[in-house]
């Protein structure tokens, strides 16, 4: 899954180019998907099924399933497509393939959190991540996030670059989510925009 300060940073400029009605619920629907034990259940994938490290990661949101038994009229439900839309981007067509390829299952976690680690700081910095918990009803989804996070030790590979990263926040958060929806129903799977 893309780190919290991506998703939030895709949310916090989807909403500042696009009418919102409800950014809280926006938001919260960004950040819940994460927050739960059974992420295959939150991410309408079932990843136990696939072999390998990049087919897993390939697969790694169900953007039709989701479609298929919700809308995205509520700014909830578009906050929770717009998660997943982040993270099937994300490792199809952000993170580099030939790395997925051959990465090990037991190094790509380390990689990926360090990366997190790395770039969290000024993620948070440039799209001023902070200011979104200072609204009483983000209290909790804050603190949330913050006793999710673990800080791993040790130096790992480093996915994330700083440029392209602002780049990728840009490109999802322009993304028409209707004509994307649209496209994703036609297509009765996963594709890209």
């Amino acid at each position: 899954m893309a780190g919290f300060s991506i998703h939030l940073a895709i949310a916090k400029r989807h909403i500042e180019k696009n009418k919102t009605n409800n950014e809280i619920d926006l938001y919260k629907g960004v950040i819940d998907p994460d927050l739960v034990d059974d992420k295959n259940i939150s991410h309408y994938t079932n990843r136990d099924e696939i072999d390998t490290l990049y087919e897993c990661l390939k697969f790694s949101a169900g953007l039709y399933e989701f479609l298929k038994d919700n809308n995205i009229e509520t700014d909830y439900n578009k906050g929770i497509f717009i998660h997943l839309l982040t993270d099937y981007l994300f490792f199809n067509t952000f993170l580099d393939k030939n790395y997925m390829l051959n990465a090990k299952y037991e190094d790509f976690p380390k990689d990926l959190y360090y990366s997190y680690d790395k770039s969290n700081e000024y993620i948070e910095k440039k799209y001023n991540i902070s200011s979104i918990f200072d609204n009483v009803e983000l209290k909790t989804h804050g603190e949330k996030i913050k006793n999710d996070y673990k800080p791993i030790d040790g130096e790992y590979k480093l996915l994330i670059d700083e440029n392209k990263i602002y780049e990728f926040i840009e490109f999802v958060s322009d993304i028409d989510l209707e004509k994307y929806k649209d496209k994703i129903l036609e297509n009765k799977c996963n594709i890209l925009p």
